[in-house]
């Protein structure tokens, strides 16, 4: 951002600021009965800049002029239920104290919340907006109170860009947003609900940012849904959710709620963008949440299948615990000169030599126990022994011929995770 583009965005704000203080400053207290019986003799409805004093309660009319309650502090509660608005209706950086109820009401024009501030219940629920809903920047402020738009259908644009949700909860269960719906950069620090809703059009969650429980449990959507750059801090439920193209990076998902379809599909949908480690990293999460057996630990410690770092790590593991091995049954042997640092020494370039199937070449000059000449075939035919004096002893052969099979198996299992991470790229 340039320092012009700095200049002119605060002008703006200060703008913004200096009018809503103004605004404040010349604020006029009505009583909400005369705002009722204006709305009721069909008179023309501006209240901008005032103070509503009392309950406002005009539920189940019909309001054909605009509404303009801009820069208005409504300080009682409101009831706006089965209200058919035929008129724009404007509550521009407006604020409600109280409960807000617009429950089953119809706006059939434009719908503006912008920066409005609801600071207890607000219910929106089965309400219809057949134009564009405009609750751009708007702010829900009472960590114990709700914001209720559940069943609600939205024809027109659907607005709620950089809104702020600190309530209790959201529910959008079963909506549907028949058009764009916009919530590109909203911040949500509440348990959060699209279940059962359809997106019809476009759905951008863009640069938002969840940080309680956040379920689109058999939800749908149609045409694209953007989470580039969401922060999804929270659990992510999409159990039965419906899409083609989801765009989300898994880095950007801290807990997806387990659900095999629900990874799989996952899955399925960064293959088709191309999200290749996507696609691997949320295979791994998936059989990581698979219920631990030996088998599960076994294919954890090679990666799954997927990640190649962990059969790399597993093979160096495995020549560390064999030359150990070896070390110790040199220095058991009651015929062995060598200190135990040598031993290990040598332990190590024999572990390598059979987990790696390298030459007998590559073995350090000496013979089997002072390292005065090169008895490869002889060190072969030994025995490591187990405990001093000789009383137990294992044979050499035996062990080097299991650590070369675990090793072929590594080789195998290193090429087959290598071949199907570039066959995604196919």
């Amino acid at each position: 951002m340039g320092d012009r583009t700095r200049l002119i965005l605060a002008f703006v704000l200060g703008a913004i600021a200096l009018s809503v203080a103004g605004a404040m400053a010349q604020s006029s207290e009505i009583n909400a009965s005369n705002v009722t019986a204006r709305i009721a003799a069909n008179q023309p409805v501006t209240f901008d800049n005032c103070i509503i004093v009392g309950d406002l309660n005009i539920s189940a009319l019909k309001i054909d002029e605009q509404l303009h309650f801009n820069h208005t502090i409504f300080q009682g509660s409101v009831n706006f239920n089965n209200v058919e608005f035929n008129g724009d209706a404007y509550f521009r950086l407006s604020k409600f104290n109280r409960e807000a109820h617009f429950r089953s009401s119809k706006f059939n024009r434009v719908s503006s919340f912008f920066l409005t501030t609801f600071c207890r219940n607000i219910d929106f629920t089965g309400t219809i907006f057949n134009d564009t809903a405009g609750f751009y920047d708007s702010i829900f402020t009472n960590s114990t109170c709700y914001a209720d738009f559940g069943s609600a259908k939205f024809n027109g644009i659907a607005e709620f860009g950089y809104s702020k949700f600190n309530s209790s909860y959201v529910n959008f269960d079963s909506c549907k947003f028949n058009s764009n719906a916009n919530f590109l950069g909203s911040k949500i620090n509440s348990s959060t609900y699209f279940t059962h809703s359809e997106f019809n059009g476009i759905a951008n969650f863009s640069d938002s940012k969840f940080t309680k429980v956040t379920s689109f449990n058999g939800s749908q959507f149609i045409k694209e849904a953007l989470f580039e750059g969401a922060d999804l801090d929270c659990t992510l439920y999409l159990t039965r959710t419906k899409y083609d193209k989801l765009y989300i990076r898994w880095r950007d998902i801290k807990n997806l709620g387990y659900d095999d379809a629900a990874y799989l599909s996952l899955i399925d949908n960064f293959k088709r963008l191309g999200y290749f480690n996507d696609a691997n990293d949320c295979y791994f999460a998936y059989m990581d949440n698979s219920k631990p057996t030996l088998s599960y630990y076994v294919a954890k410690s090679l990666g799954f299948g997927v990640r190649s770092d962990y059969i790399v790590e597993f093979a160096i593991l495995t020549l560390i615990i064999f030359g150990f091995f070896y070390s110790y049954g040199y220095y058991m042997d009651p015929r062995s000169r060598t200190s135990y640092k040598r031993a290990f020494f040598l332990s190590l370039m024999f572990s390598a030599m059979a987990l790696f199937s390298l030459p007998r070449e590559v073995f350090p000059s000496g013979n089997k126990y002072d390292a005065s000449g090169n008895n490869y075939d002889k060190l072969m035919e030994s025995h490591l022994y187990l405990f001093p004096e000789g009383t137990a002893r294992i044979s050499l052969r035996l062990v080097f011929a299991s650590e070369r099979l675990i090793g072929w198996g590594l080789l195998i299992l290193f090429i087959n995770t290598l071949s199907r991470v570039m066959l995604y790229r196919l």
